[in-house]
């Protein structure tokens, strides 16, 4: 049965002005010094899939993303999103400093879809998996930035979702949660088989763990990328962090 597509970029270019007030001469007039993100890109996504995109920084990899979300808006072209998104991108957004963590997980659970009920229904398991203790029930400002993250993450995660975004993310956690980060994103994966997956990292093993398809965006264009090139790219990585930390082998 033929896939339905979940994500359809076409012609996507978005342009961000630097340097404000400042101008640049070209040819016979002046024009804003800008910076293409995201150049023409077309993109189909379908049910399922699950994506992995990689590319230097300033490539554009996180403005897709945003522009998928509905964060940021393109300057041309057309985007269609079909079923609910979770983004992993800017996880302490919709989070208010003054309220506890206990008042933010329901503020945070509505601002990404859920509804009263199922916030009271999963409450328990999101602050189990938070694992932030009595602090549920401090104000968020006096959380360090590791336990906003986590909580931030448990909210997103327990919504239920068609696409999941996830850029870079892990690795503002300690080891001990990039491990849940890991299991509880194969569980979701698992469950859902329809939902659509795409993960943005400098991280190959982290790609490989959760994409069985590779982009890569230079210069704001997106190119194939191999698997063959990812397993290399693991290999690679993996040699640079035994020199590194002579740790052994992180495979």
């Amino acid at each position: 049965m033929k896939r339905k597509v979940a994500i359809s970029l076409k012609k996507i270019t978005k342009t961000y002005t630097l340097d404000r007030g400042k101008f640049s001469l070209v040819g016979n007039g002046f024009n804003r010094n800008v910076f293409k993100a995201l150049d023409n890109v077309s993109l189909d996504v379908y049910q399922g899939e699950k994506i992995g995109i990689v590319g230097p920084n300033g490539a554009g990899k996180t403005t897709l993303l945003k522009i998928i979300a509905g964060i940021t808006i393109p300057d041309s072209g057309s985007l269609t999103v079909n079923g609910k998104v979770v983004s992993l991108i800017n996880l302490s957004a919709g989070f208010h400093h003054d309220l506890t963590g206990r008042e933010n997980i329901n503020l945070n659970g509505l601002l990404v879809g859920m509804r009263r009920k199922e916030i009271k229904r999963r409450f328990d398991e999101i602050v189990k998996f938070a694992g932030i203790g009595s602090f549920i029930n401090e104000a968020f400002y006096t959380y360090s930035s590791g336990m906003k993250f986590r909580l931030a993450f448990a909210v997103a995660v327990f919504s239920k979702c068609d696409i999941l975004l996830i850029d870079e993310i892990f690795l503002s956690a300690d080891c001990e949660f990039q491990k849940r980060i890991f299991e509880k994103i194969r569980e979701m994966q698992d469950f859902c088989p329809d939902m659509v997956t795409i993960v943005s990292s400098h991280s190959p093993t982290f790609l490989w763990s959760f994409s069985d398809r590779f982009l890569e965006i230079t210069e704001g264009k997106i190119v194939k990328r191999s698997k063959s090139k990812i397993i290399s790219d693991i290999k690679k990585y993996d040699l640079e962090v035994r020199d590194l930390f002579s740790l052994g082998s992180v495979l």
